[in-house]
C-alpha cells in the first residue's frame, strides 16, 4: 500500500479536466477524452439528450426544418460569417430597390 501512494505522488495525475499540468504533451487530449467520457456516463446528461431528441421529434416539419437549418448557419465561423454577409447583401439590395423606385417615380412625374 505504501508503494502505490508513492507511486501515485510522483505520477502527477489529473484527476479532473482542465486541471493543473499534464504529466506530457497528450495530457490535453486526455482531458477532452475523459469528459467525454464523463459527460456520456452521467445520468443527467443522457436524460437531457433524449428529452432534447424527444422535443425535436414533436416537432413539426416546418419547425423542424428550420432548427436544422439554424443548427447549419450556426454550426461554425464560416457559415456564421457567410450568413452575415448574405442578410446585410439583402438588406443593401432592399434598400437600394426602395430608394429607386421611390425617387424613380418622382422623376417619371416631372
Amino acid at each position: 500500500m505504501q508503494s502505490y501512494r508513492e507511486d501515485t505522488a510522483t505520477s502527477q495525475l489529473n484527476p479532473l479536466p482542465g486541471s493543473g499540468s499534464a504529466p506530457s504533451g497528450g495530457g490535453d487530449d486526455m482531458s477532452k477524452w475523459r469528459a467525454r467520457y464523463e459527460s456520456s456516463i452521467n445520468p443527467f446528461e443522457a436524460f437531457r439528450g433524449r428529452e432534447a431528441s424527444r422535443a425535436v421529434q414533436n416537432l413539426n416539419p416546418i419547425e423542424r426544418g428550420v432548427l436544422i437549418v439554424t443548427r447549419a448557419v450556426l454550426a461554425n465561423r464560416r457559415t456564421r460569417t457567410f450568413f452575415i454577409c448574405y442578410a446585410l447583401a439583402l438588406h443593401v439590395l432592399v434598400m437600394f430597390t426602395t430608394y429607386e423606385c421611390a425617387t424613380g417615380e418622382q422623376t417619371q412625374r416631372l
